[in-house]
């Protein structure tokens, strides 16, 4: 979730505590494109059939499923959307795009099982694809299933990603290593991830997991400081600044 992880994690991208900004799909300009397209479809009713005789008499091909999918989604019509990416693969079952679109909308829900086999197939093609790499480390993580094969697929898509989806490849591979409890391992990742963030302004949740894994790797001290800094800048009462206390007042 290249986090989507953005998205890309959300993220997206994907989780909702940590705000990681998730690795996604632009998809600016979409909307104009294809309203030809949605107006075409919406008077030669070419959706009226099903199955292969549907498929064989639909004029659209393929790409223009996938970006009428988008469109849908961008409007808020998941079924919609879901139906077109769908159609992508009973086109072709190896349409990564479609099946990163898919993937992210059964990560949104939480059905990690649905987005693995889609994030699955992606990697399977395109072993070094930084962004489906980082999905399926992060869909792993959700899962607690296969934690150390989802530390080499985070590492791989750190390695790999740009600027722009490095630091959300970053904040899986922390996560994955403080699910693992290699707590250095998960500050060396966190403070990578804190350093690269667009704009510098870092959810406080996941400042907060950074500074609880130095606690529990023997940095207390640093732990400490890293949360009284932190709580300086946020509401009283919030759920962060109580936790912020806690650490803060930690021995």
């Amino acid at each position: 979730m290249c986090r989507p992880a953005g998205q890309n994690i959300d993220p997206s991208s994907l989780d909702r505590r940590s705000r990681a900004p998730r690795d996604d799909i632009s998809r600016r300009g979409t909307g104009a494109a294809l309203v030809p397209l949605l107006a075409f479809l919406l008077l030669g009713g070419c959706c009226c059939r099903s199955g292969s005789s549907r498929l064989s008499q639909d004029p659209l091909p393929t790409q223009d499923h996938l970006l009428l999918g988008d469109l849908y989604r961008k409007n808020g019509d998941l079924a919609g959307a879901e139906r077109e990416y769908r159609t992508c693969l009973e086109r072709d079952p190896g349409q990564s795009q479609a099946h990163r679109r898919l993937g992210e909308m059964a990560l949104s829900r939480g059905e990690y099982r649905t987005a693995r086999g889609h994030f699955e197939a992606i990697v399977a093609a395109t072993p070094a694809d930084p962004v489906a790499c980082n999905n399926l480390a992060w869909t792993l993580l959700k899962q607690r299933d296969a934690l150390p094969r989802a530390r080499d697929l985070a590492e791989s898509a750190a390695a790999g990603a740009d600027d722009r989806t490095r630091p959300s490849c970053l904040q899986t591979l922390a996560q994955v290593e403080a699910a693992l409890r290699r707590w250095d391992a998960a500050v060396e990742a966190g403070v990578r991830a804190m350093s690269e963030w667009p704009g510098g302004e870092v959810p406080p949740v996941f400042v907060l997991d950074c500074a609880e894994w130095k606690r529990r790797a023997g940095r207390v001290e640093e732990a400490r400081a890293d949360a009284r800094a932190l709580l300086e800048t946020l509401p009283a009462g919030s759920p962060e600044a109580e936790r912020a206390g806690r650490i803060a007042e930690a021995r």
